[in-house]
């Protein structure tokens, strides 16, 4: 498969970064997989934080959905919100990246190609 689309396809379905690797940008692939780490386990750590606060709590906040929101509400949901945008930014980020680098490898392949063809 060219790496036109297997490298953004990496990238956007399986892991942020993966995509750079296959384009043979280990540095960047490697700080995006990390970024994507970073902001997932942030991410698990505050949302075990709000389960924890609300089982602590049972008398005032119930395990049904307004329970839970009323919660969320109380245990600073913008932090949650940081991390989701700056996930959605490093993953089309790194989609994007892979795109533009796998088409330029293409090029450069189709190109040597045919040099080697014409020789």
């Amino acid at each position: 498969m060219k790496k036109t689309l297997l490298s953004p396809l990496c990238s956007g379905l399986v892991i942020p970064g993966l995509g750079q690797v296959l384009n043979h940008h280990l540095k960047k692939g490697l700080l995006l997989l990390l970024v994507t780490l970073v902001l997932f386990i942030s991410l698990i750590v505050h949302l075990y934080g709000i389960v924890k606060f609300i089982v602590e709590n049972p008398q005032a906040y119930s395990l049904d959905p307004d329970g839970i929101m009323r919660a969320f509400k109380v245990h600073q949901p913008w932090f949650l919100y940081i991390i989701v945008a700056l996930f959605s930014i490093t993953w089309i980020y790194s989609v994007v990246d892979a795109l533009v680098y796998g088409i330029k490898l293409d090029r450069q392949e189709k190109k040597s190609s045919n040099e080697s063809l014409s020789n």
